[in-house]
């Protein structure tokens, strides 16, 4: 554990990760709401706290407005154009699903 994990009793609750490259940055994280069929051996708040945990879409609307207000943008709902869906299709294909990349290290 580090000195700064989010625990409730002997619990990590909130995990992330970062990492640097060619000049970018990605940050990944995630609150465990409640435990997970998928994932039994980890409780989440509800679990621990006993306390009613909004939605995950609620917790996602909240940081998304709080990102936009701290860097100061408007967001506007939209949907993806037809051509970034067939680039992510072709992301997706030729990257994700390929094994050679996927398990290189």
């Amino acid at each position: 554990r580090s000195p700064g994990d989010v625990i409730v009793g002997e619990h990590k609750i909130i995990g992330s990760a970062q990492r640097r490259a060619r000049g970018a940055l990605l940050q990944h994280g995630s609150l465990l709401l409640a435990r997970s069929r998928n994932a039994p051996e980890l409780p989440g708040v509800h679990d621990l706290s006993g306390m009613v945990v909004f939605a995950s879409e609620d917790y996602t609307r909240h940081w998304i407005n709080c990102v936009a207000a701290t860097l100061g943008w408007q967001l506007q709902p939209g949907n993806l154009t037809h051509q970034e869906i067939e680039s992510a299709a072709k992301i997706e294909i030729e990257t994700f699903e390929n094994e050679n990349w996927t398990c290189k290290r």
